[in-house]
Formats: structure tokens, sequence, C-alpha cells
């Protein structure tokens, strides 16, 4: 397997950064060997370069089909974008986006294409499946239903975030970064336990146990409201970014395995 940098366009003309990870040695443009693709859709302050979502992008294309991961258009990768007008809105367009760059490479099969997302990319991914059909599998990971599912908000001091306009917090790759009021505002506009029920792809749910950002009663919950095909993978003992190497793998597995499966 190999992979490349890559850039593509969202609807608002922002130029969004990707990585690659393809089967072989060399990447090749063949519409006669058409492959499955799929997109890996980074967490709230997450990056496309985070060890899991590497991980992931690895065993995707081990297994025979393409993996994309991106930057969301928002301050903390290389995309264009700011923290202060992050929204998750804006991240459904990128990740829509996503999918449309992906039908334009003559390697990857259209009609096999599927993401996997992880916390708040796993609520936008359930969110963009809802209404595009154009995405045959999901593996939401670790994601909260809506904005009172995931606890990182909770702890803030809501009244002062809109009084100010704005709050911190912390990110890995940029220290303390500043998110405006609007993203909380737009975030109560979603709740994924309204559109779950308007998804025509296989899903599978995968949590770890010991979640403490999303409790792993939110994938139990989603899991229960989901159409068939579903299927729920709660890794034992696994916190919210998989951070051991065995809860690391299990969490990989899983995910590539239902791919792999449904593509």
């Amino acid at each position: 397997m190999n992979s490349r940098r890559v850039e593509f366009r969202n609807s608002r003309e922002m130029t969004l950064a990707g990585i690659k990870t393809y089967p072989g040695d060399v990447e090749h443009d063949d519409p006669s060997d058409q492959r499955p693709a799929v997109i890996l859709a980074h967490s709230f302050t997450g990056y496309k370069e985070v060890p899991h979502l590497k991980s992931l992008a690895d065993e995707v294309a081990k297994r025979g089909m393409v993996a994309l991961r991106f930057d969301f258009s928002d301050c903390i990768g290389e995309s264009d974008g700011s923290c202060e007008k992050m929204r998750l809105t804006n991240q459904v367009d990128d990740l829509k986006n996503a999918v449309t760059f992906l039908e334009a490479m003559g390697e990857v099969d259209e009609e096999r294409i599927g993401v996997a997302g992880h916390s708040l990319g796993g609520m936008t991914s359930i969110l963009v499946a809802s209404e595009d059909d154009r995405l045959r599998a999901l593996t939401p990971i670790s994601a909260p239903t809506n904005h009172e599912g995931e606890k990182l908000f909770q702890g803030k001091e809501i009244e002062r975030w809109e009084e100010m306009g704005h709050t911190h917090f912390p990110s890995a790759k940029r220290g303390e970064v500043k998110i405006g009021w609007g993203f909380y505002e737009d975030l109560q506009k979603y709740d994924t336990m309204e559109v779950i029920g308007d998804i025509d792809a296989p899903v599978r749910f995968v949590h770890g146990s010991e979640d403490d950002i999303v409790p792993v009663e939110e994938s139990r919950r989603i899991y229960e409201a989901a159409p068939e095909p579903k299927d729920l993978k709660v890794i034992d003992g696994a916190d919210h970014l998989f951070k051991r190497e065995e809860h690391q793998s299990g969490m990989v597995d899983t995910v590539a395995g239902w791919m792999e499966k449904n593509l």
C-alpha cells in the first residue's frame, strides 16, 4: 500500500487537504480495475493524521480498498477555514464533496463508497448518509447522537460562551483553539436520532466500553433506532481515542471488516 496527498474543493470554494491511501506499490487510474473506497472523517478538533485514522486507512488499503482521510474546513489541519467559523453544517458539506471527489477517480467504483467517522465525524457521517444515497456502507465510531451526547461541551460555561461569542478548546495539533459561539448554536440543530431511519445502507456502530467523552450508551441508543441491516460492536476496555494498541487494533479490524463485507 502507498499514500499521497490530495486536494479537492467544497461547495464554498475552499480547498480541503487529504491523504489517499491505496493498495499496492503503484497508483493507477484504470477504470477497468475499479475498487471500493472508504472516507475517514475525523473528530472535533481532530485532523487526518491522528494515529487511529492512519491505522484504519492502512488496513482499508491492505484489504484492497482506497481510503481517503481529509481535514474538515477549520483551523486544525491543512484545509482552508477557521475555527471561529467551524460548523457541523460545513462538515456535512465537506463530506459530501469528498464523496464527489472520490467518484471522479477512475480507479474508484462509484457504486461502492462508504464512510467511517469518529466522534463528531461519526455524527457527520450519519447526517450525510441519511440524505445521500451514494454512501453504501457506514461505520460511526464513538459518535454522539446530538450536542447533549458530547460531554466535552457539558463542561463549558455555555452562557459565558454565548456572551463572549467564543470559547477555547484544547487541540492536540494546535494547542488552544478559539471556537465561535456559532458552532454550538449550529450543533443544536442536529439530532441523528431524527434521521437514522432515513439511512439506506448497512451500518455498524463501534464504541469503546470505557469512553468518558461520548458514553457507549449513545451508540446503543441509536443502534436500537437504526433500520436493518445493522450491527453494534463494543470494544471492551477502550477509551474514546482507542489509545491502547489492542483497542485500536480491534476497532480498525471491526471497521475495515464491515467495509470489506458491504462494499
